[in-house]
C-alpha cells in the first residue's frame, strides 16, 4: 500500500505537469499567410483552417547531396494521414468534402441543410450566435481495423479527437469562437450527408458561429476555388469493410 503522502505527491506532480503541457486558446497564434488574427472573416478562414489543421504541407529537407520536398502532415502518431473524411456544410448553401492531398474543398452530393434543420440535428448554438458552418468528421473504421482489427474503431476515435483539437485552437488563433458537438443526431446526419450503407461513421462536428445581428443571412457564397468542380461521391466499401463493419453493430456511437 502505497503512503498517503507520496500519493499525493505524486498527484500533484502529475497535475503540475498537465498543466504546463497543456494547449491553451489564448496562447495560439496564427502561422497562416491570413491577415492579422480576429479580422479574417469565417467564410475566408474555413479553407485555412482545414489546411492548416489537417492538410499536407511540403517541408524540403538535404538527404544525399540534395534537397527533396518531404510530405508532413499536422496531425500525430508518426505524420500519419488519419483514416478518416471532413465534410464542410455552410448552412443553407451544400457540403464539401475536403481533399486533403489538394487542399481544396470539393461539392459532395448532399442538399442544403437549411437552419430549421439543426435543432432535429441536435446541433445547440450558444445564446445570441447564429451558426454558419459545420465541419464534420466522418469516421471510415475500415482504414484503421484492417491493420489494427477490433481496437482500429478506438483509434478512429482517438485521431478525431487530435484533428478535431487541431482545427478549434487553429479557428480560435484567427479570432472565431468554435463549438465542438459530440452529442447530435447521428442518424440525422448520416441520412443528410447520404452515408447509408458507405460503411462510415459521423464521430464529432466542429461548428462556426456569428452574432446575430437578428437581420437578413449572408448571400450565398461557395468556397471560391471549387465554384467549377463537378461534385464528387465518397469511395464505396468493398465485401471486406462491409464485414468490418458489421462486426461494430453495437458498439458504434449512434448505436
Amino acid at each position: 500500500m502505497i503512503p498517503a503522502t507520496r500519493s499525493s505527491a505524486s498527484a500533484s506532480n502529475l497535475v503540475d505537469y498537465w498543466n504546463e503541457a497543456r494547449l491553451r486558446v489564448a496562447s495560439a497564434t496564427s502561422s497562416s499567410v491570413r491577415p492579422a488574427p480576429r479580422i479574417v472573416p469565417w467564410r475566408a478562414a474555413l479553407e485555412d483552417v482545414l489546411k492548416v489543421g489537417y492538410g499536407v504541407q511540403a517541408q524540403p529537407r538535404f538527404l544525399a547531396g540534395a534537397w527533396q520536398e518531404v510530405r508532413w502532415r499536422t496531425t500525430p502518431s508518426a505524420g500519419a494521414l488519419y483514416p478518416f473524411e471532413v465534410i464542410a456544410t455552410v448552412i443553407g448553401e451544400g457540403s464539401y468534402l475536403w481533399d486533403v492531398e489538394k487542399g481544396h474543398l470539393v461539392p459532395c452530393d448532399a442538399p442544403p441543410l437549411a437552419r430549421e434543420e439543426l435543432a432535429e440535428a441536435g446541433l445547440v448554438t450558444r445564446p445570441g450566435d447564429r451558426l454558419e458552418a459545420l465541419l464534420t468528421f466522418v469516421a471510415r473504421p475500415w482504414l484503421s481495423m484492417k491493420k489494427y482489427r477490433l481496437r482500429g474503431y478506438g483509434y478512429c476515435h482517438l485521431d478525431v479527437g487530435h484533428t478535431a483539437t487541431n482545427l478549434a485552437l487553429y479557428t480560435a488563433a484567427l479570432g472565431h469562437d468554435p463549438v465542438l458537438h459530440l452529442r447530435f443526431s447521428r442518424t440525422f446526419l448520416m441520412e443528410h450527408l447520404k452515408l447509408e450503407g458507405l460503411c462510415r461513421e459521423p464521430l464529432a462536428v466542429l461548428s462556426f458561429a456569428a452574432a446575430d445581428a437578428g437581420g437578413e443571412p449572408n448571400p450565398p457564397v461557395a468556397p471560391e476555388s471549387e465554384v467549377r468542380l463537378p461534385m464528387t461521391g465518397l469511395e464505396l466499401p468493398g465485401e471486406s469493410e462491409r464485414r468490418s463493419w458489421e462486426s461494430l453493430q453495437g458498439v458504434l456511437s449512434f448505436d
